[in-house]
């Protein structure tokens, strides 16, 4: 009786602390993806000001932001399942189209643009 007893009694204690774990709530997955760069010269100098333009390849809708300090931007909320391209442009010049795939499964993604030095 008293060896069942302290068998009851270690299995509620185990179900107390090692338990917890397993009710524990879990993190959903995102449901977004979330784009940073930065937009560089020639000479790797960091440029403020540039436009970055996305387009969504699968609308075709197109927005720009200005890149901030150090040249960086940041592109939030883009739907897992469609693509998109990135493009910076400064003085009128412009960098080398980036692009986004929908089969990219990282959630958030480092695209760093570069812009030539101006043709003389």
């Amino acid at each position: 009786m008293r060896a069942c007893a302290l068998a009851m009694a270690f299995a509620a204690l185990w179900l107390a602390f090692d338990a917890a774990p397993l009710t524990a709530k879990r993190s959903k997955p995102p449901t977004s993806k979330t784009v940073i760069g930065q937009v560089f010269d020639a000479s790797d100098n960091p440029i403020v000001g540039a436009a970055v333009e996305m387009t969504n390849l699968t609308t075709s809708k197109t927005s720009a932001i200005y890149t901030g300090p150090q040249g960086r931007f940041t592109f939030t909320d883009l739907k897992l399942t469609q693509d998109y391209q990135f493009k910076a442009h400064y003085k009128g010049q412009s960098s080398e189209v980036r692009k986004v795939s929908s089969w990219d499964t990282r959630f958030d993604l480092v695209l760093n643009l570069h812009i030539p030095a101006p043709k003389e």
